[in-house]
């Protein structure tokens, strides 16, 4: 997904609107504006919600990637005192499942994957050449 290597302080590729975020969402926003093809200041504040929701669910992205620019639109719209109400009810209506899954349910659900990590890591500790040592 990286599409620049971007370094905290390379601000060069990145638009006023979004500058100050995290480098993981810096780098989210480069895509999102290489698939909108908008390179000027303050172009995802101007665009309405509904066209900027209609163009995110439009992305060949897997699921969970629409709710990362949904998040992304809406920090940057309610940093600029944009309006996101439809952004947010949106997110709100169609919740990631896998994020909301507990520890416990998720380890309910796969403790036969754990069990057989745990054969197989224990086996081959077990070796007498040290397969984990570093050459």
């Amino acid at each position: 997904m990286v599409i620049y290597k971007l370094l905290p302080s390379d601000d060069d590729y990145i638009n006023t609107e979004a500058r100050g975020m995290c480098l993981f969402y810096k780098n989210s926003y480069l895509r999102l504006r290489r698939w909108f093809g908008f390179s000027y200041n303050y172009w995802l504040c101007d665009m309405t919600e509904d066209k900027l929701l209609k163009n995110i669910l439009r992305m060949v992205v897997p699921d969970q990637m629409y709710i990362l620019f949904i998040n992304i639109s809406i920090r940057i719209r309610k940093r600029h005192g944009r309006p996101y109400g439809i952004l947010q009810k949106y997110k709100e209506d169609h919740p990631d499942l896998i994020k909301q899954q507990t520890r416990a349910q998720y380890y309910k659900d796969n403790v036969d994957k754990f069990r057989m990590y745990s054969k197989n890591h224990y086996m081959l500790k077990q070796i007498s050449k040290n397969i984990f040592k570093k050459n």
